[in-house]
């Protein structure tokens, strides 16, 4: 499972989106689901919109799972192994690619590159 924190106004979002959106597709058999920080509903239409994304997204109005995942800031992308166990975490940081390294480890049987 993979769940990917985002807003239009992070710009570091809209460098990892479309990698979310190609992956999302890629791997038909993993669940993604975006929460979306924005304040409006119209901006979160917008960013499904700009970048096809393919699965579903939350519209976070109260910050509620932000808190809950304990989100300090933007993007943040958490994958979980079948377990439920979060085996890795991405931030604003994370290179290009590293969520598709993640997903190939985890789909191989290995480990995941990478602390959680």
């Amino acid at each position: 499972m993979v769940v990917k924190f985002f807003a239009e106004y992070c710009r570091p979002c809209q460098r990892t989106l479309p990698e979310a959106a190609r992956l999302a597709n890629q791997y038909a058999d993993t669940l993604f689901v975006g929460i979306a920080v924005d304040e409006s509903e119209i901006a979160v239409a917008r960013q499904i919109r700009r970048f096809a994304l393919p699965f579903t997204v939350l519209h976070d109005t109260g910050n509620a799972s932000v808190g809950r995942f304990r989100v300090a800031e933007l993007p943040a992308t958490y994958v979980a192994d079948s377990d439920g166990e979060i085996v890795w975490v991405g931030g604003p940081e994370q290179p290009d690619g590293a969520l598709a390294r993640v997903l190939a480890a985890l789909n191989a049987g290995t480990t995941p590159p990478g602390p959680p």
